[in-house]
């Protein structure tokens, strides 16, 4: 590293760096390179800014799976997809702000209808505001003030389970489509929790099923590659006995469909309480309309519910304008302390 960056050396003798380094790599890679030599002839997926890859067609999977054909009946059923957003604005002294949007795309025989958009909603998030909830839990309330990722999943939840209490409520023989999979979840409240949705739908005849666009579970992804081998749709497989025991809190049924023959293979969790998770695909099938397999419902209601980069800037010239917060002049340590290394790009050469 010395000789790479130059660095003014000094008349003090140093250790012998070559002897550290031979100590480290025996102490801590001597099985490394028998282990890489393992990884001749295996197929590999290269990450590409922690995006959650996988290969077309699936990983091979020796797992043998049944795949059942569904119809399509031409029956008009209204379908309500449900999807949400979040993202941090500011940090406060004492907590945190976050805006957030709940959206809902609704179809009926293969046609966009309607939709409803709420937001966006600030969130100031700080101990007093989280321990004055009816519903607080301080453990809980600490690790969401000191994690972000967990503030914004509790806001998603919270605000993606009351507007689907509100759609089983209102809905009657219809299907609420939730991105995600039917899980319950630590920051479910009393009267509004996932268990609690399903059973109001279902006494309003309503359906509830969980699409999920992609899994880190790698079970789910080597059965996919199975059924995505199968050139026929629309096609599903029941693997809810293979994978119960590894996933916990699921509300449902976990299923993989294949609504159409150039589609992906998704997750679909059914709710505990349908017993004709059959004709539930069938009317999806026969009312949405789809893009790779993946509901345009459920497409556009994310597009819905994001936040744009103008939209991040008008929300805080809001907060500076209207609340009367004071911006403080900041910096990144980050990039103070590593600070950068410029290279010259390299002079074209031209060949004449």
């Amino acid at each position: 590293m010395g000789k790479q960056l130059n660095l003014p050396i000094g008349e003090k003798v140093l250790p012998d760096t070559s002897l550290i380094a031979e100590s480290i790599t025996k102490k801590l890679f001597h099985n490394v390179a028998s282990r890489i030599l393992k990884l001749s002839s295996k197929r590999v997926i290269f990450s590409t800014d922690n995006s959650n890859m996988k290969p077309i067609g699936g990983w091979p999977s020796n797992e043998e799976i049944e795949a059942k054909e569904f119809s399509t009946v031409s029956q008009p059923t209204i379908l309500a997809a449900l999807d949400s957003s979040c993202i941090h604005v500011a940090d406060v002294e004492d907590g945190s702000i976050y805006a957030a949007r709940v959206a809902s795309a609704f179809f009926y025989d293969q046609k966009p209808q309607n939709h409803v958009r709420i937001g966006p909603i600030i969130f100031y998030l700080n101990e007093q505001n989280l321990m004055d909830e009816e519903y607080a839990d301080e453990r809980l309330s600490r690790l969401v003030l000191l994690d972000d990722s967990l503030a914004k999943s509790m806001i998603r939840v919270r605000l993606e389970r009351a507007f689907a209490m509100e759609l089983a409520k209102n809905l009657s023989g219809g299907i609420i489509m939730i991105d995600g999979s039917l899980r319950s979840s630590v920051f479910d409240i009393e009267f509004s929790n996932l268990l609690d949705i399903l059973k109001l739908a279902k006494r309003n005849d309503n359906r509830i099923i969980g699409i999920s666009k992609s899994s880190r579970h790698r079970i789910l992804n080597k059965l996919s590659g199975r059924l995505h081998l199968i050139g026929k749709a629309p096609i599903y497989s029941d693997i809810h006995q293979l994978i119960s025991p590894i996933l916990k809190g699921i509300e449902g049924r976990v299923l993989l469909v294949k609504f159409t023959n150039d589609g992906l293979v998704f997750r679909v969790d059914v709710s505990k309480f349908d017993d004709e998770f059959d004709d539930t695909l069938s009317k999806v099938r026969y009312n949405d309309c789809f893009f790779r397999g993946y509901p345009e419902s459920l497409r556009l209601a994310h597009h819905l519910s994001i936040f744009t980069g103008s939209e991040d800037t008008s929300i805080k010239s809001y907060l500076l304008k209207n609340l009367g917060v004071i911006e403080l002049p900041a910096e990144d340590p980050r990039k103070i302390a590593l600070g950068s290394l410029k290279v010259k790009s390299l002079r074209k050469v031209v060949f004449r």
